[in-house]
């Protein structure tokens, strides 16, 4: 029998980590500011300022050092241990931003997550869906590349946050939390 390994995407930032908290205090800091939302720090700096203060959020080497989100060790494991081709995605800019890279790998392997590949691009949502058939589910925070996800017959899990509330395709589950989703596959298929 030809064993055919199921594959499930994760985003990174939002998903795996506390994006976009992380951000907001970085931008908070460098700007002495108090915004509580993504919003709110958009619209309280100006473009130049809030793109100067992104550009150095993205090369000083903080994203090394982020909090892994709860719960996503202990899912990563589980799924490789169903059998699972684990495929991190992110568009995270690193044309523009070299050592990127560099972080975003040091901070899987310092935290110990298990993964089977990266894949890098802006337009993440859609070059998934190019490179990569037959996946079984996608984990996002964004409502937007959710939906385009799934209107391919993709089921998606969204990550409930504040900027991502709206209407969702019928094959998007929304969660609140990282253990709905271990509670799905756990018995699964034992």
């Amino acid at each position: 029998m030809i064993s055919i390994q199921k594959k499930c995407v994760f985003d990174i930032d939002g998903v795996l980590n506390y994006y976009p908290n992380t951000w907001i205090e970085f931008a908070n800091e460098r700007a002495q500011r108090n915004c509580k939302t993504l919003d709110e720090l958009k619209n309280g700096l100006s473009y130049i300022t809030y793109k100067r203060i992104k550009e150095e959020y993205r090369e000083c080497g903080i994203k090394e050092t982020f909090k892994v989100r709860e719960n996503v060790l202990e899912l990563l494991t589980l799924l490789k241990e169903k059998d699972f081709y684990i495929l991190v995605v992110t568009a995270r800019p690193i044309s523009k931003c070299n050592s990127l890279m560099a972080q975003t790998t040091n901070w899987l392997k310092k935290n110990n997550l298990p993964y089977d590949n990266i894949f890098f691009s802006e337009k993440k949502h859609l070059s998934i869906l190019e490179y990569f058939n037959d996946i079984e589910f996608v984990v996002e925070d964004n409502r937007a590349y959710a939906n385009d996800i799934a209107k391919h017959n993709y089921k998606v899990f969204l990550l409930d946050n504040d900027y991502n509330q709206g209407d969702i395709n019928h094959l998007v589950r929304r969660i609140t939390n990282l253990n709905q989703i271990i509670g799905v596959y756990k018995d699964a298929n034992k």
